[in-house]
Protein backbone atom coordinates (compact mmCIF):
# COMPACT_ATOMS: atom_id res chain seq x y z
CA UNK A 1 0.00 0.00 0.00
CA UNK A 2 1.23 3.29 -1.04
CA UNK A 3 0.64 6.29 0.93
CA UNK A 4 0.36 10.10 0.08
CA UNK A 5 1.48 12.93 2.22
CA UNK A 6 1.62 16.94 1.78
CA UNK A 7 3.65 17.35 4.76
CA UNK A 8 6.53 19.62 3.88
CA UNK A 9 9.21 17.39 5.18
CA UNK A 10 7.64 14.67 2.70
CA UNK A 11 8.52 17.02 -0.10
CA UNK A 12 11.76 16.33 -2.30
CA UNK A 13 12.63 19.33 -4.74
CA UNK A 14 14.36 18.26 -7.63
CA UNK A 15 14.35 20.86 -10.04
CA UNK A 16 12.85 20.90 -13.32
CA UNK A 17 16.70 20.81 -14.95
CA UNK A 18 17.44 17.89 -13.28
CA UNK A 19 14.57 16.43 -14.30
CA UNK A 20 14.56 16.44 -17.33
CA UNK A 21 17.91 15.27 -17.51
CA UNK A 22 16.68 12.02 -15.66
CA UNK A 23 14.04 11.60 -18.31
CA UNK A 24 16.58 12.12 -20.73
CA UNK A 25 19.03 9.20 -19.11
CA UNK A 26 15.82 6.66 -19.32
CA UNK A 27 14.89 7.96 -22.71
CA UNK A 28 18.92 7.57 -23.79
CA UNK A 29 19.45 3.90 -22.36
CA UNK A 30 15.65 2.18 -23.18
CA UNK A 31 15.14 -0.72 -23.60
CA UNK A 32 17.76 -1.15 -20.82
CA UNK A 33 16.50 0.40 -17.38
CA UNK A 34 18.78 3.48 -16.68
CA UNK A 35 20.30 4.46 -12.53
CA UNK A 36 22.07 6.98 -10.77
CA UNK A 37 22.71 8.94 -7.60
CA UNK A 38 20.71 11.88 -5.87
CA UNK A 39 23.04 14.42 -4.27
CA UNK A 40 21.64 17.56 -2.27
CA UNK A 41 21.05 19.14 1.11
CA UNK A 42 18.00 17.93 3.20
CA UNK A 43 14.97 16.91 0.75
CA UNK A 44 16.63 19.31 -1.99
CA UNK A 45 18.45 17.69 -5.18
CA UNK A 46 21.12 19.55 -6.19
CA UNK A 47 23.41 17.15 -8.22
CA UNK A 48 22.09 14.14 -10.20
CA UNK A 49 25.00 11.91 -11.54
CA UNK A 50 24.12 8.79 -14.26
CA UNK A 51 25.85 5.90 -13.65
CA UNK A 52 25.94 2.53 -15.30
CA UNK A 53 23.47 -0.20 -14.92
CA UNK A 54 25.98 -2.94 -15.06
CA UNK A 55 23.34 -5.42 -15.42
CA UNK A 56 22.44 -4.02 -19.15
CA UNK A 57 18.80 -5.50 -17.85
CA UNK A 58 15.21 -4.44 -18.84
CA UNK A 59 13.97 -5.49 -15.48
CA UNK A 60 17.02 -4.82 -13.02
CA UNK A 61 19.51 -2.68 -12.37
CA UNK A 62 22.69 -2.31 -10.27
CA UNK A 63 25.67 0.33 -9.84
CA UNK A 64 29.49 -0.90 -9.80
CA UNK A 65 30.47 -0.37 -6.22
CA UNK A 66 33.62 1.07 -7.18
CA UNK A 67 31.78 3.09 -9.53
CA UNK A 68 29.58 4.10 -6.35
CA UNK A 69 31.70 5.07 -3.90
CA UNK A 70 34.08 7.22 -6.21
CA UNK A 71 31.25 9.30 -7.30
CA UNK A 72 29.89 9.62 -2.96
CA UNK A 73 33.48 10.66 -2.53
CA UNK A 74 33.75 12.99 -4.87
CA UNK A 75 30.09 14.55 -4.06
CA UNK A 76 30.96 14.50 -0.71
CA UNK A 77 34.11 16.39 -0.79
CA UNK A 78 32.10 18.87 -2.84
CA UNK A 79 29.66 19.35 0.47
CA UNK A 80 26.68 17.44 -0.94
CA UNK A 81 25.38 14.65 0.87
CA UNK A 82 24.05 10.77 -1.10
CA UNK A 83 19.80 11.79 -0.63
CA UNK A 84 18.64 9.41 -3.22
CA UNK A 85 18.47 7.15 -6.41
CA UNK A 86 16.98 7.51 -9.44
CA UNK A 87 16.13 4.05 -12.04
CA UNK A 88 13.53 3.94 -14.77
CA UNK A 89 10.97 1.54 -15.07
CA UNK A 90 10.70 0.36 -19.17
CA UNK A 91 7.56 -1.07 -19.85
CA UNK A 92 5.64 -0.66 -16.42
CA UNK A 93 4.09 1.92 -13.90
CA UNK A 94 6.16 4.36 -12.13
CA UNK A 95 5.54 2.41 -8.89
CA UNK A 96 8.26 0.57 -6.40
CA UNK A 97 8.78 -3.09 -7.83
CA UNK A 98 8.91 -5.78 -5.30
CA UNK A 99 13.07 -5.53 -6.29
CA UNK A 100 13.02 -1.84 -5.43
CA UNK A 101 11.34 -2.09 -1.81
CA UNK A 102 13.76 -5.25 -1.21
CA UNK A 103 16.88 -3.01 -2.39
CA UNK A 104 15.82 0.07 -0.53
CA UNK A 105 14.60 -1.82 2.57
CA UNK A 106 17.81 -3.86 3.24
CA UNK A 107 20.43 -1.20 1.55
CA UNK A 108 19.30 2.06 1.97
CA UNK A 109 15.69 2.53 3.74
CA UNK A 110 14.21 6.32 3.90
CA UNK A 111 16.59 7.51 1.12
CA UNK A 112 14.70 8.70 -1.53
CA UNK A 113 14.07 6.69 -4.76
CA UNK A 114 12.63 8.11 -7.84
CA UNK A 115 11.24 5.89 -10.50
CA UNK A 116 10.31 7.54 -14.26
CA UNK A 117 8.47 5.43 -16.61
CA UNK A 118 8.89 4.96 -20.06
CA UNK A 119 5.95 2.69 -20.12
CA UNK A 120 4.33 5.53 -22.57
CA UNK A 121 7.22 6.99 -24.24
CA UNK A 122 5.63 9.68 -24.88
CA UNK A 123 4.90 11.22 -21.70
CA UNK A 124 7.41 10.00 -19.14
CA UNK A 125 5.66 9.83 -15.61
CA UNK A 126 8.63 10.53 -12.63
CA UNK A 127 7.20 9.84 -9.11
CA UNK A 128 9.30 9.53 -5.27
CA UNK A 129 9.05 7.33 -2.46
CA UNK A 130 10.87 6.51 0.65
CA UNK A 131 11.13 3.11 1.40
CA UNK A 132 11.13 2.42 4.92
CA UNK A 133 13.26 -0.32 7.03
CA UNK A 134 9.70 -2.45 7.31
CA UNK A 135 9.09 -1.95 3.71
CA UNK A 136 6.74 0.68 3.94
CA UNK A 137 6.37 2.39 1.00
CA UNK A 138 5.53 6.38 0.96
CA UNK A 139 4.89 8.70 -1.89
CA UNK A 140 6.56 11.63 -1.86
CA UNK A 141 5.51 14.86 -3.79
CA UNK A 142 7.94 16.44 -6.15
CA UNK A 143 8.23 19.88 -6.40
Amino acid sequence: MIETSSVEQDVLELPAPLRERIIQHARLVCPEECCGLLFGRGSRVEQIMWMENIEHSALNYRVSDRAFLVTEDAMSRAGLDLIGFYHSHTHSPASPSRTDINYAARGYPDFFQVIVSLANPDEPVLRAYTIGKDETVKEVAIR
